[in-house]
């Protein structure tokens, strides 16, 4: 609504951040809406973003929908824990189908670096994963070494593979966090997919999900 963005024009160095949703509401209003004005945002660095999104080190927004169709809150990490901001109030019956996204993040590690790992994914509040031990190579190709005067050459090296399911607003920390614990800028740190969940469920509760992943 304008009200609430009319003297965004005098911020010219800021970035405002806006749902997808509602700016396309905005640059479009109903006819008869007289609480859009798109004109009023002409030069603004607006940046789009689409449901949960990571804007700074700390500080995410969060799909709040309820007021406007593309309504948002701030998230901010600070010394005494988490501190929500909202512009409105909100609740879950707000959420429309299908906006909790769910991410399986896996990841290949070098073994030597799996507490690294799960110390930086603790900093980030992921508790949750699972952790198998596997063989691999990829751009190093593997290694030679010597047994009785012969060479060998060996193509699988040893890796840890994790498996994190999150909702999509934890996705961009717990990847941040996985190349924080097992960079060392050396071939063979290893490498990060990033896959759809399209569904998880709680066999104990039968809770599904984004509840279901907790």
């Amino acid at each position: 609504h304008n009200d609430h963005c009319e003297n965004d024009y005098k911020c010219p160095n800021a970035q405002v951040y806006v749902q997808k949703k509602e700016y396309e509401f905005f640059l479009n209003p109903h006819p008869l809406d007289h609480r859009y004005y798109p004109d009023i945002l002409e030069g603004v660095n607006i940046i789009e973003v689409s449901g949960d999104a990571t804007i700074a080190d700390g500080i995410d927004v969060i799909f709040t929908p309820g007021h406007t169709v593309g309504g948002q809150s701030v998230s901010v990490n600070t010394s005494a824990g988490r501190a929500i901001i909202t512009g409105f109030c909100c609740n879950d019956k707000n959420f429309p189908d299908g906006e909790k996204d769910m991410k399986l993040i896996i990841a290949y590690i070098q073994p030597h670096k799996l507490n690294d790992v799960k110390q930086a994914l603790y900093k980030q509040e992921v508790y949750k994963m699972s952790v198998t031990n596997s063989l691999g190579c990829g751009q190093q190709k593997g290694y030679q070494e010597s047994y009785r005067g012969v060479d060998i050459e060996v193509n699988l090296l040893k890796k840890v593979r994790l498996e994190i399911a999150v909702n999509d607003n934890f996705a961009e920390r717990t990847i941040s966090a996985i190349i924080e614990g097992a960079k060392t800028g050396q071939i063979g740190d290893g490498k990060i997919f990033v896959l759809d969940l399209p569904e998880c469920i709680r066999i104990r509760t039968g809770e599904r999900g984004g509840m279901a992943i907790g």
